[in-house]
């Protein structure tokens, strides 16, 4: 489904220390989840056959896409639900906060009241209906060589994830994935010509460090999360 323009946006500014201490306190409270869907998320990779997109306009609430052109490796499917790809081209990220307090956030942040970033990979995980537009939006089958960088890809945003911010992206799928009803979880972690890490986020049941605000986008440096 498409997410509403009414959502919120907000810059993540918290350090990454304060959800070491959280991680550690759920990992002693519970067991290791031994589910087989969710032991199936865990091991999925991107893989062939994989499509080409050129020009395609891509918008998630306040955030626009656009691939220039370049290669979707997708995800294998779990419970009949697909929930990731990863690009490989050239592509553009373009985002305006929709309110005054928001944009100056933003200028704090980036020194710019609206967020542009070239990239040349994004790995995406989802829940929403992003892989139906994606494939109808497709070219062609890609005919591309591949060397494992899609599933290098998306090995390193698991690791990211897990190592950095201290969040388990399986678990948040899972819930969307065993439900009847489609989810709208949306993430986008994008290699970009100035930011080697930024992540987009979109969840409706309120994204991490900033719920119940539904979208989050932040920046990994040196010195943390802001």
């Amino acid at each position: 489904m498409r997410l509403s323009f009414s959502l919120r946006f907000r810059i993540s500014l918290l350090s990454a220390s304060l959800f070491f201490c959280s991680l550690e306190k759920a990992d002693a409270q519970h067991p290791p989840n031994t589910n087989p869907e969710y032991e199936q998320l865990r091991a999925l990779l991107p893989g062939v056959p994989t499509v080409y997109v050129e020009n395609v306009v891509f918008k998630r609430d306040l955030a626009v896409f656009t691939f220039i052109d370049g290669d979707f490796a997708f995800y294998g499917e779990v419970n009949g639900k697909v929930t990731g790809a990863v690009f490989t081209g050239r592509g553009h990220l373009h985002l305006t906060p929709p309110t005054p307090a928001e944009r100056h956030n933003l200028q704090i942040l980036t020194k710019k009241p609206e967020f542009d970033e070239d990239f040349h990979q994004v790995v995406l995980r989802f829940t929403d209906d992003t892989a139906a537009e994606l494939h109808r939006d497709s070219e062609r089958a890609s005919v591309a060589a591949h060397d494992g960088s899609d599933a290098r890809a998306a090995m390193e945003l698991r690791t990211f994830q897990r190592e950095h911010l201290f969040e388990n992206i399986d678990l948040r799928l899972l819930q969307d994935v065993l439900s009847p009803s489609p989810g709208g979880f949306f993430l986008a972690a994008i290699k970009g010509s100035s930011n080697p890490h930024i992540l987009l986020e979109i969840d409706p049941h309120g994204a991490p460090m900033v719920a119940p605000e539904e979208v989050r986008l932040g920046i990994w440096n040196d010195w943390g999360w802001s």
